[in-house]
């Protein structure tokens, strides 16, 4: 009998253990491939970003001659498609299409055709729950598409579409995968230990390369300086200027201490969404620190700062007025131009808007 019950004793002692070992692995291979996901989606923004740029710098020229074919003709543009593939070892092709679909421009002429049927959006695999996620990642010959909206003289002109590969993907996870089981003929307890071993050490490799904020889902610090300084670049080159905002979230500590720091999040969150539906899909939108943001806005105008600002004011002002919150969702905002006849780094620039920035909130507590 009571052999009987040390038997059952130690089953029961085993499936737990498998359970919660289970149960910690699906966690940590869930987070490993949202970050994955994460990290690829904010590469995919960067180059498109920089296709952009290069794009709408071709199409200025436009008064000279037929567009498909000013962009077809750009070298650099051509080199800088050629150049994404190769940046990124997800990226199958990046191309230029019109609003047709039909490719104009491709960073390989013999896949001319690779990109015209619809694919889905690289960004619903963030939305897919873990298990889902994770058999996309590995499924056969699935391709997502990241895009951006491309125009012509405030129209819509077309769109840039890099293909990425999710079976490349699952490179990343096979590798973290028999790394952690090469030795699952050893006891249960060590397997797991050495497979949540390699697997937090494949998630903080992925979370210290990254370029996007996982609360926000902008651009992180590490992505907004990168981005920022190939956008300096550009701006020397082509003597165009362009407007750095930035802005520190109101009262912050307040929220966190009287409402709980899970509220000070929806505040961050709230505050992203209106700057993403403040700015254009090209600008350049980041969460730099704790409760500070950045934006880059590119080829805007000399009037374009009170332009913003007012649309920035009012977006604030629609999400207050809905109610549902327990404070006023308020930020304070600095603004500096880049001048390329005068030019400057991006410290200094963030410098400069730091300071206007300051200047308001020291405003707003005076009066």
């Amino acid at each position: 009998m009571r052999l009987g019950l040390r038997i059952k004793e130690a089953l029961a002692i085993i499936l737990l253990t498998f359970a919660v070992v289970a149960t910690t692995t699906l966690i940590h291979f869930s987070q490993l491939t949202r970050v994955l996901v994460q990290e690829v989606s904010g590469q995919a923004e960067l180059i498109a970003k920089q296709i952009y740029a290069q794009s709408r710098r071709s199409l200025s020229q436009t008064q000279s001659g037929n567009p498909r074919e000013v962009l077809r003709r750009d070298r650099e543009l051509r080199s800088l498609l050629e150049a994404s593939v190769g940046y990124s070892p997800y990226l199958l092709y990046a191309l230029i299409a019109d609003r047709e679909g039909r490719t104009i421009l491709h960073s390989e002429d013999e896949k001319e055709d690779s990109g015209a049927s619809n694919r889905p959006s690289f960004q619903e695999l963030l939305s897919l729950g873990p298990v889902r996620r994770f058999q996309a990642l590995y499924q056969e010959g699935k391709i997502y598409e990241a895009t951006l909206p491309l125009s012509l003289n405030g129209k819509p002109f077309g769109s840039i579409r890099l293909g990425i590969a999710t079976s490349l993907l699952r490179r990343e996870l096979n590798a973290s995968v028999r790394q952690g089981l090469a030795i699952a003929g050893l006891a249960l307890p060590l397997a797991w230990l050495v497979a949540m071993g390699f697997a937090h050490r494949k998630l903080g490799e992925l979370r210290a390369m990254s370029l996007v904020d996982e609360l926000t889902g902008l651009h992180n610090r590490r992505g907004f300086l990168f981005l920022a300084q190939q956008h300096v670049k550009i701006a020397n080159r082509t003597k165009r200027g362009m407007l750095l905002l930035f802005a520190d979230l109101d009262d912050m500590k307040q929220i966190n201490d009287r409402l709980g720091h899970h509220e000070g999040d929806l505040a961050l969150i709230d505050t992203a969404s209106a700057l993403k539906e403040t700015f254009r899909e090209a600008d350049i939108v980041a969460r730099i620190g704790g409760d500070e943001f950045a934006v880059i806005a590119i080829e805007v105008g000399e009037d374009s700062a009170d332009i913003l600002s007012a649309r920035l004011q009012e977006n604030f002002d629609a999400r207050n007025a809905n109610g549902g919150r327990r404070y006023k969702l308020a930020i304070s905002v600095g603004m500096a131009r880049y001048d390329p006849d005068n030019p400057c780094s991006i410290d200094e620039l963030l410098a400069r808007a730091d300071a206007s920035m300051y200047e308001q909130k020291q405003g707003k507590q005076q009066s």
